[in-house]
């Protein structure tokens, strides 16, 4: 009995030094030094798309060891790693916290059998970052719309309730078509919502538009309102379809039938090889030019700009203008003014004054119409 107390009394004084030490850790995490405790994490806990994520950063030392074994494959085993990218993850990565993470690497289960690997760059969004592409690239901040006296605001980004919290730092990465955010509070990445989910309609109707630098650091954070389908070059598609690994055995096949003297084999194997490649180039490169042409849609809308006091000689109260731009800049909490000859919706709304009659045959193939006074 005297051994089991004291037993007990030592698991007791280890639990209450082990909870000291997480807390510490949360609240350096909420202070911001974004250091989990390690760099295994899973996204969308408990749901169907639950993945696990592990943290990675570039070796130099493994890099250099790795290009080495390359050319004394003679480029063997970068084939292999085009192949398998998780393996070159593993061949020129060390595993870091997520403070110091360049590469993100996903792993989805299916079944508890299939495995599906994904590698994600990470992407880092500092104040200091905005302002170097405000000053470099004209064409995406259409700097025409930010006024040059405005300083860019801290990173704005909606986690929940209609919540928008101003950032110091935001790191993001993209998998399957989401957008995924740290969260410093819950310690974990989460997606990136919209205003669309756990909203109130008083949030919404509060809103009366944003400023140049809000819309353009919104931007950076949630990209632009269009449908991006990437169109790759001939050579590219080539290039990769030769790559891929039935081709690969059939060039081997191709040089085993010739070094056997096999000539009628051989040339029946690369002429069928050369054949499916063309084929299968013309076909993606046709698929990729007719599903951009579909998508594609861009238009020219207006909406409320919200000019600070700063820019109205230093007092008075805010101002709010309309102003035309390109559907393709609207970002979350931008304010539509829809015109009397009514517009193309290029985004999800809601209609916060007046009335509207919405024309939903495009979308159910019904003819009629339906009056929305909501």
């Amino acid at each position: 009995m005297a051994f089991f107390k004291k037993d007990y009394s030592r698991f007791s004084w280890r639990t209450k030094k082990q909870d000291k030490t997480i807390q510490e850790q949360h609240a350096g995490l909420l202070k911001g030094t974004m250091h989990p405790p390690g760099c295994l994490m899973y996204i969308n806990k408990g749901q169907d798309d639950e993945m696990e994520i592990c943290c990675f950063k570039t070796s130099t030392i493994k890099i250099v060891f790795t290009y080495l074994v390359t050319v004394l494959t003679g480029g063997i085993l970068r084939l292999i790693f085009h192949w398998i990218p998780h393996w070159y993850v593993f061949a020129t990565c060390n595993k870091c916290s997520i403070g110091e993470a360049e590469k993100i690497l996903i792993k989805e289960i299916f079944g508890g059998k299939h495995k599906i690997y994904h590698v994600k760059p990470l992407k880092v969004l500092t104040p200091e970052s905005v302002q170097k592409l405000k000053d470099d690239d004209e064409n995406l901040l259409n700097s025409h719309h930010v006024t040059v006296r405005e300083n860019v605001p801290t990173l704005s980004v909606h986690f929940e309730n209609g919540e928008f919290r101003e950032l110091d730092k935001l790191l993001m990465f993209n998998c399957k078509k989401v957008t995924y955010i740290w969260d410093s509070r819950k310690h974990e990445f989460v997606k990136l919502r919209g205003l669309d989910q756990g909203v109130a309609s008083d949030v919404l109707h509060k809103n009366k538009g944003l400023t140049g630098g809000e819309q353009f650091t919104r931007r950076l954070v949630y990209g632009s309102n269009k449908i991006t389908v990437k169109e790759l070059s001939i050579a590219t598609l080539l290039f990769l379809e030769v790559l891929n690994p039935f081709y690969i055995f059939q060039i081997g096949s191709f040089i085993l039938w010739f070094l056997d003297d096999y000539y009628y084999y051989a040339a029946a194997i690369i002429t069928m090889s050369v054949f499916g490649i063309s084929m299968t180039v013309r076909q993606t490169r046709k698929n990729q030019r007719k599903l951009k042409s579909t998508v594609h849609s861009s238009d020219v809308c207006t909406i409320l700009r919200k000019t600070p006091k700063d820019l109205n000689g230093g007092g008075g109260d805010v101002t709010y203008q309309t102003e035309s731009i390109s559907t393709e800049l609207l970002v979350p909490g931008d304010v539509l003014v829809i015109p009397s000859h009514g517009c193309i919706m290029h985004c999800d709304a809601i209609l916060l004054t007046g009335n509207c009659i919405l024309n939903e045959s495009m979308l159910t193939g019904l003819r009629n119409t339906k009056n929305d006074p909501s």
